[in-house]
């Protein structure tokens, strides 16, 4: 299985998250089949916390990343992220894109609504996760 993990930078639900990973990459296993995984560079959401788990499991990924300037930000500016989402489905070919929206942001997340639909424009099977909104203060 060839995945891609797509998401938003506020995502903060690890558990959801790698309990979903361990479950594509115990199932590859269980069917002695390959397990590759790609994600995005961004220190903060979905990409940091696959990228902790694929470093964990010691597998093989590809980070897909954005060049910086020294304050951090993308050198190019804010359209290099959907750059690297096409770069990203375009040299790795996955066979699935896990997409992690949170559903209070579900209509601002065009990065992550952007690289789920070019992967599956480019035969990769979807898996959404949602996350509902936050219940604090009900």
């Amino acid at each position: 299985m060839r995945l891609v993990v797509t998401g938003s930078r506020f995502w903060t639900n690890r558990i959801r998250l790698v309990t979903a990973l361990n479950y594509s990459r115990m199932s590859c296993r269980a069917k002695g089949e390959p397990f590759d995984i790609a994600f995005g560079d961004c220190p903060t959401g979905t990409d940091d916390i696959t990228w902790d788990w694929a470093k964990y499991w010691r597998l093989n990924f590809q980070r897909f990343e954005i060049p910086r300037n020294p304050d951090g930000s993308w050198i190019g500016g804010k359209e290099q992220g959907p750059l690297r989402n096409r770069r990203m489905i375009n040299q790795f070919q996955p066979d699935w894109v896990l997409a992690c929206l949170l559903d209070e942001h579900l209509g601002k997340s065009k990065g992550t609504r952007g690289c789920r639909d070019y992967a599956v424009s480019q035969g990769a099977r979807p898996w959404d996760l949602i996350e509902p909104p936050s219940q604090e203060g009900t």
